[in-house]
């Protein structure tokens, strides 16, 4: 787990890459719900079918909270008139997404999925909504009673074991 926060933390560091929430199951078993994948830059020539990608949809479909959505490209299509679609679908949905984007003139924002790390989507959306300061209040608020438990008891320990050692040598 260690490894993979760190991977995600330098991809997102290195400004090319981005990282994307996963907040339906519409891409299980491949991504699950609550998974945060790591995306690089696509450029439309290079995408093809079997590509998981991060994209926007069109209109009406446009997600209200601004993050790209997360699908696997179904069909690349080239009309009579030389326009090329994208058709996309999510593993656990039986039929295509309701729409098509037109990739004819290259622009639009697309990103390649290269890596995910499950559960940990779930928990930047938590502090995203929540707020930064509820965030630490909770992860405090957790972390620090933890601690407080666990050093009393080792205290405990330590006491204890010195009270049997003193009980031992002087023969009592």
């Amino acid at each position: 787990m260690v490894v993979s926060v760190g991977v995600s933390c330098w991809a997102y560091c290195a400004k090319e890459y981005r990282y994307v929430p996963i907040l339906s199951g519409s891409m299980e078993p491949h991504t699950p719900k609550g998974a945060l994948v790591v995306t690089e830059p696509l450029r439309a020539q290079d995408m093809k079918p079997g590509d998981v990608v991060a994209f926007m949809p069109p209109e009406p479909w446009t997600p209200g909270d601004g993050l790209p959505m997360v699908h696997r490209i179904a069909a690349i299509t080239r009309d009579l008139g030389g326009a090329v679609h994208m058709t996309t679908k999510g593993d656990a949905n039986d039929i295509p997404d309701p729409w098509q984007i037109d990739l004819t003139d290259g622009a639009g924002t697309y990103a390649r999925v290269v890596y995910q790390v499950p559960y940990l989507g779930g928990w930047i959306v938590m502090v995203r909504s929540v707020g930064l300061v509820a965030g630490i209040a909770i992860v405090a608020g957790v972390v620090l009673p933890w601690y407080a438990v666990k050093r009393t008891t080792r205290v405990r320990r330590r006491r204890n074991a010195g009270t049997v050692a003193r009980e031992t040598a002087s023969g009592s």
